[in-house]
């Protein structure tokens, strides 16, 4: 197995939980779960896991673009764009109070 530098997991000992993270084979996140765990790191509980999809490929190279989150459902990258478009016009100081909390997302 070769090493990408992916982050596997986290820890937060803090709060006892722990993320877990799977990736494609094009390293990109795959899915991500948290566990409340013990104070030795064992599960205790599960929460669902977050599934990532990407879009497909043209000529034989991936887009890469997110498609879908499985909390979120389909992502469009005309809603992205339209939204960046919105920000960019109207910076945070003179934007209106929905657009300035759509830009501060």
């Amino acid at each position: 197995m070769m090493c990408t530098g992916n982050l596997l997991h986290r820890w937060d000992k803090q709060k006892l939980r722990k993320e877990v993270f799977t990736y494609d084979g094009l390293d990109r996140l795959a899915s991500a779960q948290v566990h409340t765990v013990n104070a030795s790191g064992g599960i205790v509980q599960s929460n669902p896991a977050i599934s990532y999809t990407y879009d497909g490929t043209v000529g034989g190279t991936t887009k890469g673009n997110l498609a879908t989150r499985t909390d979120i459902g389909k992502f469009s990258t005309i809603l992205w764009r339209e939204r960046l478009r919105s920000c960019l016009l109207h910076p945070l100081g003179s934007a209106s109070a929905r657009a300035k909390a759509d830009c501060a997302n």
